[in-house]
Protein backbone atom coordinates (compact mmCIF):
# COMPACT_ATOMS: atom_id res chain seq x y z
CA UNK A 1 0.00 0.00 0.00
CA UNK A 2 1.06 3.65 -0.36
CA UNK A 3 2.88 5.18 2.56
CA UNK A 4 0.07 6.98 4.38
CA UNK A 5 1.68 8.32 7.56
CA UNK A 6 -1.48 8.69 9.60
CA UNK A 7 -2.76 5.28 8.53
CA UNK A 8 0.53 3.68 9.55
CA UNK A 9 0.51 5.46 12.91
CA UNK A 10 -3.03 4.20 13.51
CA UNK A 11 -1.76 0.61 13.25
CA UNK A 12 0.34 1.05 16.42
CA UNK A 13 -1.89 0.76 19.51
CA UNK A 14 0.68 2.40 21.78
CA UNK A 15 0.60 5.61 19.72
CA UNK A 16 -3.01 6.10 20.67
CA UNK A 17 -2.06 6.87 24.27
CA UNK A 18 -1.26 10.28 25.70
CA UNK A 19 1.62 11.29 27.96
CA UNK A 20 1.33 14.45 30.05
CA UNK A 21 -1.76 15.42 28.10
CA UNK A 22 -0.14 15.12 24.67
CA UNK A 23 -0.19 12.39 22.00
CA UNK A 24 2.81 10.11 22.35
CA UNK A 25 5.67 10.82 19.94
CA UNK A 26 8.16 7.94 19.96
CA UNK A 27 11.68 8.73 18.70
CA UNK A 28 13.48 5.59 19.85
CA UNK A 29 12.61 3.21 17.02
CA UNK A 30 16.21 2.41 16.12
CA UNK A 31 16.86 1.16 19.65
CA UNK A 32 13.68 -0.91 19.66
CA UNK A 33 10.63 -0.25 17.53
CA UNK A 34 7.04 -0.31 18.72
CA UNK A 35 4.79 -3.09 17.47
CA UNK A 36 1.92 -2.79 14.99
CA UNK A 37 -1.39 -4.50 15.67
CA UNK A 38 -0.58 -7.12 13.02
CA UNK A 39 2.33 -8.40 15.13
CA UNK A 40 0.48 -8.23 18.42
CA UNK A 41 -2.49 -10.09 16.98
CA UNK A 42 -0.40 -12.78 15.32
CA UNK A 43 1.40 -13.56 18.55
CA UNK A 44 -1.78 -13.50 20.63
CA UNK A 45 -3.61 -15.67 18.12
CA UNK A 46 -0.83 -18.26 18.18
CA UNK A 47 -0.98 -18.46 21.97
CA UNK A 48 -4.77 -18.41 22.19
CA UNK A 49 -5.69 -20.86 19.46
CA UNK A 50 -2.83 -23.07 18.36
CA UNK A 51 0.18 -23.27 20.65
CA UNK A 52 2.41 -26.33 21.02
CA UNK A 53 6.07 -27.18 20.71
CA UNK A 54 7.49 -27.43 17.19
CA UNK A 55 9.09 -30.29 15.25
CA UNK A 56 8.24 -32.78 17.98
CA UNK A 57 4.56 -33.73 18.09
CA UNK A 58 2.14 -35.28 15.62
CA UNK A 59 -1.05 -33.82 17.05
CA UNK A 60 -3.03 -31.00 15.48
CA UNK A 61 -1.69 -28.13 17.57
CA UNK A 62 1.91 -29.26 17.08
CA UNK A 63 1.43 -29.46 13.32
CA UNK A 64 -0.25 -26.05 13.16
CA UNK A 65 2.41 -24.37 15.27
CA UNK A 66 5.26 -26.01 13.37
CA UNK A 67 3.72 -24.84 10.10
CA UNK A 68 3.39 -21.26 11.41
CA UNK A 69 6.97 -21.34 12.71
CA UNK A 70 8.35 -22.51 9.37
CA UNK A 71 6.16 -20.05 7.49
CA UNK A 72 7.89 -17.32 9.49
CA UNK A 73 11.25 -18.71 8.35
CA UNK A 74 10.00 -18.62 4.75
CA UNK A 75 8.92 -14.98 5.21
CA UNK A 76 12.40 -14.08 6.43
CA UNK A 77 13.98 -15.91 3.50
CA UNK A 78 11.83 -14.03 0.96
CA UNK A 79 12.53 -10.75 2.73
CA UNK A 80 16.31 -11.02 2.26
CA UNK A 81 16.46 -13.16 -0.88
CA UNK A 82 17.70 -16.34 0.83
CA UNK A 83 16.73 -20.00 0.81
CA UNK A 84 14.88 -21.26 3.87
CA UNK A 85 17.64 -23.65 4.93
CA UNK A 86 20.01 -20.67 5.05
CA UNK A 87 17.93 -18.87 7.71
CA UNK A 88 18.77 -19.63 11.34
CA UNK A 89 16.63 -18.23 14.15
CA UNK A 90 18.65 -16.84 17.08
CA UNK A 91 17.91 -14.76 20.17
CA UNK A 92 19.03 -11.67 18.28
CA UNK A 93 21.77 -10.22 16.13
CA UNK A 94 24.21 -10.34 19.05
CA UNK A 95 23.81 -14.09 19.44
CA UNK A 96 24.05 -14.53 15.67
CA UNK A 97 27.43 -12.77 15.58
CA UNK A 98 28.64 -14.75 18.60
CA UNK A 99 27.56 -17.97 16.89
CA UNK A 100 29.57 -17.17 13.77
CA UNK A 101 32.59 -15.91 15.71
CA UNK A 102 32.68 -19.03 17.89
CA UNK A 103 32.31 -21.30 14.87
CA UNK A 104 34.95 -19.59 12.76
CA UNK A 105 37.26 -19.41 15.76
CA UNK A 106 37.62 -23.18 15.66
CA UNK A 107 39.59 -22.77 12.44
CA UNK A 108 41.69 -19.71 13.36
CA UNK A 109 45.13 -19.47 14.92
CA UNK A 110 47.39 -16.87 16.47
CA UNK A 111 48.38 -14.20 13.97
CA UNK A 112 45.28 -14.54 11.81
CA UNK A 113 43.60 -11.19 11.27
CA UNK A 114 39.99 -10.07 11.58
CA UNK A 115 39.17 -6.74 9.97
CA UNK A 116 36.42 -4.63 11.54
CA UNK A 117 35.64 -0.91 11.21
CA UNK A 118 35.67 2.05 13.58
CA UNK A 119 31.90 2.43 13.24
CA UNK A 120 30.86 -0.94 14.62
CA UNK A 121 28.34 -1.66 17.36
CA UNK A 122 29.81 -3.45 20.38
CA UNK A 123 27.98 -6.60 19.27
CA UNK A 124 30.29 -6.71 16.25
CA UNK A 125 33.44 -6.01 18.27
CA UNK A 126 33.33 -7.93 21.55
CA UNK A 127 32.80 -11.46 20.11
CA UNK A 128 35.94 -10.99 18.00
CA UNK A 129 37.84 -9.78 21.05
CA UNK A 130 37.03 -13.14 22.63
CA UNK A 131 39.00 -14.75 19.81
CA UNK A 132 41.83 -12.27 20.35
CA UNK A 133 41.97 -13.19 24.04
CA UNK A 134 41.66 -16.93 23.57
CA UNK A 135 43.47 -17.59 20.31
CA UNK A 136 45.78 -14.64 19.75
CA UNK A 137 44.13 -13.44 16.55
CA UNK A 138 44.75 -9.83 15.57
CA UNK A 139 41.92 -7.31 15.32
CA UNK A 140 42.32 -4.45 12.86
CA UNK A 141 39.93 -1.52 12.40
CA UNK A 142 39.31 0.23 9.10
CA UNK A 143 39.27 4.02 9.64
CA UNK A 144 36.42 6.47 9.15
CA UNK A 145 36.87 9.73 7.24
CA UNK A 146 36.10 13.17 8.64
CA UNK A 147 32.72 13.09 6.91
CA UNK A 148 31.71 9.76 8.44
CA UNK A 149 32.39 7.44 5.51
CA UNK A 150 34.52 4.33 5.56
CA UNK A 151 37.97 4.92 4.10
CA UNK A 152 37.69 2.20 1.47
CA UNK A 153 41.20 2.73 0.13
CA UNK A 154 42.68 2.22 3.58
CA UNK A 155 40.37 -0.71 4.21
CA UNK A 156 41.54 -2.39 1.02
CA UNK A 157 45.17 -1.90 1.97
CA UNK A 158 44.51 -3.57 5.33
CA UNK A 159 43.31 -6.76 3.63
CA UNK A 160 45.98 -9.33 2.99
CA UNK A 161 46.84 -13.02 3.16
CA UNK A 162 46.41 -13.04 6.95
CA UNK A 163 42.89 -11.55 6.77
CA UNK A 164 40.46 -14.36 7.52
CA UNK A 165 37.26 -12.45 8.33
CA UNK A 166 35.91 -9.02 7.39
CA UNK A 167 32.97 -7.99 9.59
CA UNK A 168 31.22 -4.65 9.14
CA UNK A 169 27.88 -2.89 9.50
CA UNK A 170 25.74 -2.39 6.41
CA UNK A 171 24.43 0.84 7.96
CA UNK A 172 26.22 2.44 10.90
CA UNK A 173 24.25 2.69 14.13
CA UNK A 174 26.41 5.66 15.17
CA UNK A 175 26.79 7.81 12.06
CA UNK A 176 23.95 6.72 9.80
CA UNK A 177 26.42 5.92 7.04
CA UNK A 178 25.22 3.38 4.47
CA UNK A 179 28.29 1.37 3.56
CA UNK A 180 28.86 -0.05 0.03
CA UNK A 181 28.43 -3.61 1.21
CA UNK A 182 28.75 -5.31 -2.16
CA UNK A 183 31.99 -3.48 -2.88
CA UNK A 184 33.49 -4.33 0.50
CA UNK A 185 32.45 -7.97 0.14
CA UNK A 186 34.11 -8.07 -3.28
CA UNK A 187 37.33 -6.69 -1.80
CA UNK A 188 37.22 -9.27 0.98
CA UNK A 189 36.63 -12.15 -1.45
CA UNK A 190 39.60 -11.00 -3.53
CA UNK A 191 41.72 -11.25 -0.37
CA UNK A 192 40.36 -14.71 0.41
CA UNK A 193 38.45 -13.59 3.52
CA UNK A 194 34.98 -14.51 4.75
CA UNK A 195 32.44 -11.74 5.37
CA UNK A 196 29.88 -11.03 8.05
CA UNK A 197 27.51 -8.09 7.66
CA UNK A 198 25.61 -6.52 10.56
CA UNK A 199 22.31 -5.60 8.92
CA UNK A 200 20.29 -4.53 11.98
CA UNK A 201 19.71 -1.00 10.69
CA UNK A 202 19.84 -1.67 6.96
CA UNK A 203 17.01 -4.21 6.76
CA UNK A 204 14.60 -1.64 8.16
CA UNK A 205 15.47 1.08 5.68
CA UNK A 206 16.28 -0.63 2.40
CA UNK A 207 15.66 -3.78 0.44
CA UNK A 208 18.40 -6.33 1.16
CA UNK A 209 19.27 -9.18 -1.20
CA UNK A 210 21.91 -11.33 0.45
CA UNK A 211 22.55 -13.32 -2.72
CA UNK A 212 23.21 -10.15 -4.71
CA UNK A 213 25.51 -8.89 -1.97
CA UNK A 214 27.27 -12.27 -1.91
CA UNK A 215 27.74 -12.06 1.86
CA UNK A 216 28.86 -15.21 3.63
CA UNK A 217 26.88 -14.24 6.74
CA UNK A 218 24.27 -11.53 7.35
CA UNK A 219 22.60 -10.87 10.71
CA UNK A 220 19.74 -8.76 12.03
CA UNK A 221 17.37 -8.56 14.98
CA UNK A 222 13.59 -8.71 15.13
CA UNK A 223 12.79 -5.94 17.59
CA UNK A 224 14.17 -3.15 15.39
CA UNK A 225 12.06 -4.51 12.54
CA UNK A 226 8.75 -3.95 14.39
CA UNK A 227 8.83 -7.53 15.62
CA UNK A 228 9.26 -8.84 19.18
CA UNK A 229 12.40 -9.04 21.28
CA UNK A 230 14.15 -12.36 21.79
CA UNK A 231 14.33 -13.27 18.11
CA UNK A 232 16.95 -12.58 15.47
CA UNK A 233 18.23 -14.00 12.22
CA UNK A 234 21.49 -15.42 11.00
CA UNK A 235 21.70 -15.85 7.25
CA UNK A 236 24.58 -18.01 6.09
CA UNK A 237 25.46 -19.42 2.70
CA UNK A 238 24.53 -23.08 2.71
CA UNK A 239 28.13 -24.21 2.36
CA UNK A 240 29.32 -21.83 5.09
CA UNK A 241 26.76 -23.05 7.60
CA UNK A 242 27.69 -26.65 6.79
CA UNK A 243 31.30 -25.83 7.75
CA UNK A 244 30.40 -24.37 11.15
CA UNK A 245 30.33 -26.64 14.21
CA UNK A 246 27.20 -26.55 16.38
CA UNK A 247 27.02 -23.60 18.75
CA UNK A 248 24.94 -25.27 21.49
CA UNK A 249 23.93 -28.83 22.21
CA UNK A 250 20.48 -30.18 23.01
CA UNK A 251 17.31 -31.36 21.42
CA UNK A 252 16.46 -30.60 17.79
CA UNK A 253 20.07 -30.00 16.68
CA UNK A 254 20.93 -33.69 16.53
CA UNK A 255 20.21 -36.44 14.01
CA UNK A 256 21.14 -39.44 16.18
CA UNK A 257 22.38 -39.90 19.74
CA UNK A 258 23.89 -43.06 21.19
CA UNK A 259 26.07 -43.78 24.21
CA UNK A 260 29.12 -43.68 21.98
CA UNK A 261 28.45 -41.03 19.34
CA UNK A 262 26.18 -38.31 18.00
CA UNK A 263 25.44 -36.98 14.55
CA UNK A 264 24.13 -33.51 13.87
CA UNK A 265 21.12 -32.23 12.00
CA UNK A 266 21.53 -30.16 8.88
CA UNK A 267 21.20 -26.40 8.92
CA UNK A 268 19.24 -24.52 10.12
CA UNK A 269 18.24 -26.94 12.89
CA UNK A 270 21.88 -27.71 13.72
CA UNK A 271 22.05 -24.22 15.26
CA UNK A 272 18.64 -24.16 16.96
CA UNK A 273 19.18 -26.32 20.02
CA UNK A 274 16.26 -26.74 22.41
CA UNK A 275 12.79 -25.28 22.20
CA UNK A 276 13.08 -22.16 20.04
CA UNK A 277 11.41 -18.78 20.50
CA UNK A 278 8.24 -20.02 18.80
CA UNK A 279 5.85 -17.15 19.42
CA UNK A 280 8.58 -14.60 18.78
CA UNK A 281 9.43 -16.18 15.42
CA UNK A 282 5.77 -16.05 14.44
CA UNK A 283 5.72 -12.39 15.48
CA UNK A 284 8.79 -11.66 13.38
CA UNK A 285 7.18 -13.30 10.39
CA UNK A 286 4.09 -11.13 10.90
CA UNK A 287 6.26 -8.01 11.20
CA UNK A 288 8.03 -8.79 7.93
CA UNK A 289 4.76 -9.42 6.10
CA UNK A 290 3.37 -6.17 7.50
CA UNK A 291 6.45 -4.17 6.54
CA UNK A 292 6.57 -5.76 3.09
CA UNK A 293 3.04 -4.49 2.48
CA UNK A 294 4.11 -0.86 2.89
CA UNK A 295 5.56 1.48 0.30
CA UNK A 296 9.10 1.21 1.65
CA UNK A 297 10.29 4.05 -0.56
CA UNK A 298 7.65 6.43 0.72
CA UNK A 299 9.58 7.50 3.81
CA UNK A 300 12.71 8.52 1.92
CA UNK A 301 13.83 11.97 0.93
CA UNK A 302 13.37 12.97 -2.73
CA UNK A 303 17.00 12.16 -3.48
CA UNK A 304 16.25 8.55 -2.57
CA UNK A 305 18.51 8.14 0.46
CA UNK A 306 17.19 6.97 3.81
CA UNK A 307 16.33 9.52 6.44
CA UNK A 308 19.43 9.61 8.57
CA UNK A 309 20.64 12.22 11.04
CA UNK A 310 24.14 12.30 9.55
CA UNK A 311 23.02 13.29 6.05
CA UNK A 312 24.31 16.87 6.14
CA UNK A 313 28.11 17.15 5.86
CA UNK A 314 28.55 19.57 8.77
CA UNK A 315 26.44 17.41 11.06
CA UNK A 316 28.26 14.28 9.93
CA UNK A 317 31.63 15.90 10.71
CA UNK A 318 30.43 16.80 14.21
CA UNK A 319 29.17 13.26 14.78
CA UNK A 320 32.55 11.86 13.72
CA UNK A 321 34.33 14.30 16.02
CA UNK A 322 32.14 13.26 18.94
CA UNK A 323 32.68 9.62 18.09
CA UNK A 324 36.45 10.09 18.16
CA UNK A 325 36.55 12.30 21.23
CA UNK A 326 37.42 9.40 23.52
CA UNK A 327 40.78 8.89 21.79
CA UNK A 328 42.26 12.03 23.32
CA UNK A 329 41.21 10.90 26.78
CA UNK A 330 42.91 7.54 26.66
CA UNK A 331 39.90 5.65 25.39
CA UNK A 332 39.53 3.73 22.17
CA UNK A 333 37.31 5.91 19.95
CA UNK A 334 35.52 2.78 18.80
CA UNK A 335 34.53 1.92 22.34
CA UNK A 336 34.06 5.27 24.01
CA UNK A 337 30.24 5.03 24.12
CA UNK A 338 30.41 2.57 26.97
CA UNK A 339 34.06 2.39 27.95
CA UNK A 340 36.36 4.31 30.25
CA UNK A 341 35.93 5.39 33.84
CA UNK A 342 33.08 7.71 32.95
CA UNK A 343 30.37 6.29 30.68
CA UNK A 344 29.75 8.22 27.49
CA UNK A 345 27.01 8.15 24.92
CA UNK A 346 26.63 9.32 21.37
CA UNK A 347 25.13 12.78 20.85
CA UNK A 348 21.42 13.10 21.37
CA UNK A 349 18.87 15.00 19.22
CA UNK A 350 19.06 18.02 21.50
CA UNK A 351 22.84 18.34 21.49
CA UNK A 352 25.92 17.26 19.59
CA UNK A 353 28.15 17.47 22.66
CA UNK A 354 28.16 13.75 23.36
CA UNK A 355 26.74 14.08 26.87
CA UNK A 356 24.64 11.20 28.01
CA UNK A 357 20.90 12.07 27.80
CA UNK A 358 20.22 9.81 30.77
CA UNK A 359 21.69 12.61 32.90
CA UNK A 360 19.06 15.08 31.74
CA UNK A 361 15.26 15.10 31.40
CA UNK A 362 13.67 13.02 28.68
CA UNK A 363 11.25 15.75 27.73
CA UNK A 364 12.14 18.24 25.01
CA UNK A 365 9.94 20.45 22.85
CA UNK A 366 6.93 18.17 23.19
CA UNK A 367 6.04 16.89 26.65
CA UNK A 368 5.09 13.52 25.19
CA UNK A 369 8.22 12.98 23.11
CA UNK A 370 10.37 10.00 23.98
CA UNK A 371 13.98 10.88 23.11
CA UNK A 372 17.17 8.89 23.00
CA UNK A 373 20.73 9.76 22.14
CA UNK A 374 21.43 9.91 18.43
CA UNK A 375 23.15 6.54 18.30
CA UNK A 376 21.45 4.95 15.33
CA UNK A 377 20.23 6.10 11.93
CA UNK A 378 16.68 6.56 10.76
CA UNK A 379 15.25 7.34 14.19
CA UNK A 380 12.20 9.02 12.79
CA UNK A 381 10.67 6.42 10.48
CA UNK A 382 7.77 5.74 10.43
CA UNK A 383 6.18 6.31 13.81
CA UNK A 384 6.43 10.08 13.92
CA UNK A 385 7.34 10.97 10.31
CA UNK A 386 4.87 13.58 9.08
CA UNK A 387 5.96 14.08 5.50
Amino acid sequence: MAFDVEAVRAEFPILQRQVNGHPLVYLDSAASAQKPEAVISAMSRAMETSYANVHRGLHTLANETTEAFEQARASVARFIGADTDEVVFTKGATEAINLVAAGLGAGLKAGDEILLTQMEHHANIVPWHFLRERLGVVLRFAPVTETGELDLAAMGQMMGPRTKVVAFSHMSNVLGTVNPAAEIIGMAKAAGALTLVDGCQAVVHQVVDVKALDADFYVFSGHKLYGPTGIGVLYGKRERLAELPPYQGGGEMIATVTEDAITYADSPHRFEAGTPAIIEAIGLGAAIEWLSGLDRGGYRRPRGGPLRPGSRPALRRQLVADHRRGAGQGRDPVLHHGGGARPRCGPDPGSLRGRCPRRRPLRRAADASVWRHLQRPGLLWPLQHRG
